[in-house]
């Protein structure tokens, strides 16, 4: 069952990137979540012929493919789980975002009032020594 052992390491490579991923959103580290990400869709591919080469190995070896599919059932769900949290964590930090840019723009427009308020007058004179 070597494909079996390989798509359940698959999937932990898959949990550790998104535990990872989690870390990196709530420190704000956009480059590692990138990298997650891309470490994570590199594993697509690999999960999936693995899935298909389980799936094979399980019938092959008249093992019942009830508790095969139940085993990878319990690893998606547990995995669904860490990206549903990691999804929250990032529309967390998104409105936090859009709170941030929207009291910047109150500032910047309080400020645009006071420099007209109290600014100097735009009129330039010129003035000759000759």
């Amino acid at each position: 069952m070597i494909a079996n052992k390989e798509l359940v390491a698959a999937y932990d490579a898959w949990e550790k990137w998104t535990q990872r991923e989690g870390t990196a959103i709530q420190d704000g580290n956009w480059r590692l979540v990138g990298e997650c990400q891309k470490s994570k869709l590199e594993l697509q591919d690999t999960i999936i012929r693995l899935t298909a080469a389980a799936s094979t190995e399980v019938a092959n070896a008249g093992l019942d493919p009830h508790a095969f599919d139940q085993n990878i059932r319990r690893i998606v769900s547990s995995l669904v789980a860490l990206e549903s949290r990691n999804a929250e964590l990032l529309a967390a930090r998104r409105q936090a975002a859009r709170c941030q840019i929207a009291e910047m723009d109150h500032t910047c427009r309080n400020l645009k009032r006071v420099q007209k308020f109290y600014g100097q007058p735009s009129h330039v004179a010129w003035q000759s020594y000759s």
